[in-house]
């Protein structure tokens, strides 16, 4: 299973190099910087993080404190990236965690979706929110792990096509969340 896996995830990642070379770098990836604020990493007090089981840290969504337990069974990237800089953790990364739902089989792990995530990031962090005066746009880190289960769970055999649609719908989700920052800007 895992052999059949990871030669899965090979030709995915060849059929989106030669997706890549077919099309303008500016269609393949976007860059959302502020127009008012440049990016000054020492400024970051915040890391809002979105994911699956390698950013998850077992987060309670209504107070959004955190167990720290895991996938690795330790400390996973988003703690120590929290320690390592001091910064506020906000972790809105679950286990099993996919992109789109409505994309891919949904097998009895999946419960939360990226949209999902960001949903709980809106109704907890948005302006005028529980937690809105707690960060501001310009020094917070958003940071996006996720993709990997997507790949396994696929619905057809269509590769390039729903890999297209998973990448459609995360771009429109981050879409979403930008444009949350830039009203949340202070």
């Amino acid at each position: 299973m895992k052999k059949t896996y990871y030669t899965l995830c090979i030709i995915i990642f060849l059929c989106i190099g030669i997706k890549a070379n077919e099309i303008n770098s500016n269609e393949f990836s976007v860059t959302m910087l502020s127009n008012s604020t440049k990016f000054n990493y020492k400024e970051i007090k915040n890391l809002i993080v979105y994911g699956d089981s390698h950013s998850a840290t077992g987060t309670n969504y209504t107070d959004m404190s955190y167990t720290g337990k895991n996938a690795s069974h330790g400390k996973n990237w988003p703690l120590w990236l929290k320690n390592f800089n001091n910064m506020k953790l906000w972790n809105y990364a679950k286990s099993c965690a996919v992109v789109n739902k409505n994309l891919v089989n949904i097998d009895k792990c999946v419960s939360l979706d990226f949209k999902g995530e960001y949903k709980y990031f809106f109704e907890n962090m948005s302006e005028g929110k529980k937690f809105s005066n707690q960060w501001e746009s310009n020094n917070t880190l958003f940071a996006i792990l996720i993709g990997t289960r997507d790949v396994g769970l696929m619905i057809n055999k269509n590769i390039t096509e729903e890999i297209d649609n998973i990448i459609d719908s995360l771009y429109d989700t981050i879409n979403d969340m930008y444009k949350v920052g830039r009203l949340c800007l202070f």
